[in-house]
């Protein structure tokens, strides 16, 4: 990236509107400079994903003020449901004319301030979240902690019994970490495909695991049943899920307010 793409980028990732609460600090840009708010904060933090989402919650814990920077859209607040891969609306991009998901650029879109983005450079596309939660509303939720030892060799100067002791099971406690339950999956029709996947796999002499999700899979049983609104099972994943889903605006960035207004 050169020094023009770098200063083109900062300066969109600092644009958008801010929070206000006690110590998180909501609410929207103003709109005018006759209606400019002064807000007394010592600790500003540019975007609400996981790194700023992380920071917002130990420092409202600590008693600190905070002002959290966010481009994109309260979703919760909005009232604007997010869309399904098949059925896209406007609030599938940000700011484009068609869909912009992987292998899914089928579709025209009015072009509104949606909650997926991409960043393209020379050598490499980046996907994004726009809004409160950042990455977390729009990825696949999968949390999966690394092999210990692949740590230690990547990360050999940091404590490694330290982030397998607390952090990395404080993260998934904060997430609601999960995984689904053997007997729904045996019997959901929609998991046919992971079930001859895996059949097929071990028939090759290879081992399978269950990948952990912030979704919340006991949620997923009940869109199964029809007895609360359907998400996943109505093909919402990398647009924002409606229900369902535990992203940080449902875990870390609600909790520092709550702490916040304490």
């Amino acid at each position: 990236m050169n020094r023009k793409e770098f200063i083109k980028t900062g300066i969109i990732g600092i644009s958008g509107f801010y929070f206000l609460g006690t110590h998180l600090l909501y609410g929207s840009a103003p709109k005018s400079p006759e209606k400019t708010e002064i807000l007394d904060a010592p600790v500003i933090i540019i975007g609400s994903g996981y790194g700023g989402a992380v920071a917002a919650l130990r420092l409202c814990e600590a008693g600190k003020k905070v002002l959290m920077l966010e481009m994109g859209l309260n979703w919760e607040k909005s009232g604007i449901p997010f869309s399904n891969l098949l059925k896209p609306r406007e609030s599938a991009a940000w700011l484009k004319k068609k869909t912009i998901a992987p292998f899914m650029n089928l579709f025209s879109l009015k072009t509104f301030t949606g909650a997926l983005d991409r960043l393209d450079f020379e050598h490499i596309n980046i996907w994004m979240g726009r809004g409160v939660g950042g990455g977390s509303i729009v990825n696949g939720g999968m949390a999966v902690t690394p092999k210990e030892s692949y740590f230690k060799e990547v990360f050999p100067q940091l404590d490694a019994e330290m982030f397998y002791d607390y952090y990395f099971p404080l993260a998934r406690k904060e997430l609601k970490v999960n995984v689904i339950d053997e007997q729904f999956l045996h019997d959901c029709p929609y998991y046919k495909f992971t079930r001859v996947g895996e059949e097929e796999a071990h028939k090759a002499g290879f081992k399978t695991i269950r990948v952990p999700n912030v979704y919340d899979f006991k949620y997923m049983e009940r869109e199964y049943k029809n007895e609360v609104p359907r998400s996943a099972l109505n093909t919402e994943v990398i647009y924002g899920n409606n229900h369902g889903k535990n992203s940080l605006d449902k875990t870390y960035l609600k909790k520092s307010i709550r702490h916040g207004k304490s």
